[in-house]
């Protein structure tokens, strides 16, 4: 999966060069969005259960075997690479969504009290990745990664 992600940040590299610089993110954050959107979409399509396989199969092809090409050409990717420029695009909408509500002026009101006029702010940051919906990180993304995605079949 270190391939993916490596596929989908130089997708978003070349979508937006300067993300890391106008949006004062580091390298290393980068890359840990990058895998939340793929582990997002790996649960929301239910396609979590074809990385194990694949880890496998990475491991015991050989690349000399002369069915290699083939193999793999056909072969049923936990994320399709139909949607990794769509993944780039949400990448970059959730880190600038992010990065907004990091430093947004206004809080979320925790309490309040009426006479004696005191306010309290909630002083935590609520992880946007934890707290939406799928429709709200994939945004206009969802009707397309329902297309790829798979029914759990019971053993």
């Amino acid at each position: 999966m270190d391939a993916l992600a490596a596929r989908i940040k130089e997708i978003v590299l070349t979508i937006y060069p300067a993300i890391l610089t106008e949006l004062d993110i580091s390298d290393e954050y980068l890359d840990f969005m990058i895998q939340e959107v793929i582990d997002r979409a790996l649960v929301y399509m239910n396609r979590d259960q074809l990385v194990y396989q694949y880890e496998l199969d990475l491991e015991n092809m050989p690349q000399d075997n002369t069915a290699y090409d083939e193999f793999w050409a056909k072969y049923a990717y936990p994320i399709p690479s139909r949607l990794e420029k769509v993944l780039a695009h949400v990448v970059i909408g959730t880190v600038r969504t992010v990065q907004e509500n990091l430093t947004a002026d206004s809080k979320e009101v925790k309490s309040m009290k009426d006479h004696g006029q005191s306010v309290t702010f909630k002083d935590h940051f609520t992880s946007f990745l934890q707290s939406s919906s799928e429709s709200e990180i994939f945004s206009g993304s969802v009707e397309l990664l329902d297309r790829y995605f798979l029914p759990t079949i019971p053993k």
